[in-house]
Formats: C-alpha cells, structure tokens, sequence
C-alpha cells in the first residue's frame, strides 16, 4: 500500500448509517471500530495490508478480505498478494460464504476481542473451500 488512509469517527457513523440500510451485518464491525473496541481494515482487492500499523495501533485488529464479487468471479486466495502474510499474522480466521448476519458479526467482533487477531473471509460459496483449506493453517 503506497499511502495510509484513517478515517474519523464522523465517517465511521456515516458508514453505519449507510451500512444499516444496504449491508446490516456489518454494523457490529464498525460500531465496535467506532467506540475503539477493535481497528478494522477492510482491505481492497490486490492491495497489501498494512498489518504493523494495525499492531501498533493497540486494540484488538480484524482484516475483512472482501472475496465476495457482485459479478461473482471471486478470485479467491490466490488474488489476494497478502494473503501469505494474513495467515502468519492472524490468530484465527473465520470463513463467511453465507451472506452472514448480525449475530455473525457480532460473535466475529467477541472472538477479535478474544483472540486479538482475526482474518474474516468473506467469499462465495464456490471458493471457500479454498479459504477453507488456508484456514487450517491458523
């Protein structure tokens, strides 16, 4: 990642607001964000994640990677760069080819805080056996 990007409080709760309508179970990732209980990184596609900055930063940390296409060409483990590293660095990993819900984001934020490093794979049905196979390596 060539530059670092942090995002206030009053664009973490438009993100909320946003989110509440259009991707309910990710509310729980932000709010938990919002009030410091974790940092969060949603990581863009083909980028690297800056996984010292999460580290220093103290809290709790979990990376979402977004594996989950709207055009459903998910390219699964092997079109993420970093996702080497993301095994290394995480202390568990949970795999959502589901859609997922509230409660799914809810237990993620309780096991981020639990387990201080958390990898959320989010994917379509079609390559989570693939994520599934990584996650094994945790």
């Amino acid at each position: 990642m060539t530059h670092q990007r942090l995002i206030t409080k009053a664009q973490i709760a438009d993100a909320i607001a946003q989110c509440s309508l259009v991707s309910p179970h990710t509310v729980p990732l932000l709010e938990a964000a919002y009030h410091g209980v974790i940092s969060l990184l949603a990581l863009p596609r083909g980028q690297n994640a800056p996984l010292a900055t999460l580290n220093q930063a103290g809290a709790p940390a979990i990376v979402v990677v977004g594996d989950d296409t709207a055009d459903g060409l998910d390219p699964g483990p092997s079109g993420w760069p970093c996702t080497g590293r993301l095994i290394r660095w995480a202390n568990r990993g949970l795999i959502n080819a589901t859609g997922g819900t509230v409660e799914d984001y809810r237990g993620a934020v309780a096991l981020t805080v639990h387990c201080r490093r958390l990898v959320l794979v989010e994917t379509g049905s079609a390559r989570a056996g693939e994520w599934l196979k990584l996650s094994l390596l945790l």
